[in-house]
């Protein structure tokens, strides 16, 4: 019997399958374009996640205050990330596919090992 973490795991990889960064097809002996991210502290590392570059956020403050966003934002697994490292403001992520990078603005961690890291464009060709 599998448990919820296992479950969750599942849907993670089968998300990242469909939606993700990395291309399962790929030919292994070519370059990987996974996104890389480049923490503030520590060395950079590849890692597969789910990018959209118009993520659409609604906000609602009040009744009198409502407003959305649409930003890019990356959702990637926690366990992902090399122990004792976390996502924080001001890390980067360079996507191959987009040749752009993007700093991380915040992370916001979802409590089930998923975290939507919220992102500001940077640079790009």
């Amino acid at each position: 019997m599998s448990t919820w973490s296992d479950q969750a795991d599942q849907l993670n990889a089968d998300c990242f399958a469909v939606f993700g960064e990395a291309d399962p097809d790929a030919d292994p002996s070519g370059p990987d374009l996974r996104p890389l991210y480049i923490p503030v502290a520590g060395a950079p590392f590849r890692l597969n996640g789910v990018f959209d570059e118009a993520f659409l956020a609604e906000n609602i403050n009040d009744s009198t205050s409502d407003f959305s966003t649409v930003d890019p934002v990356f959702g990637v697994r926690l366990a992902d990330f090399p122990a004792g490292l976390a996502p924080g403001a001001d890390d980067k992520l360079f996507v191959p596919r987009k040749n752009t990078t993007y700093v991380v603005r915040n992370d916001r961690p979802d409590g089930r090992g998923w975290v939507l890291l919220d992102l500001l464009k940077v640079s790009s060709p």
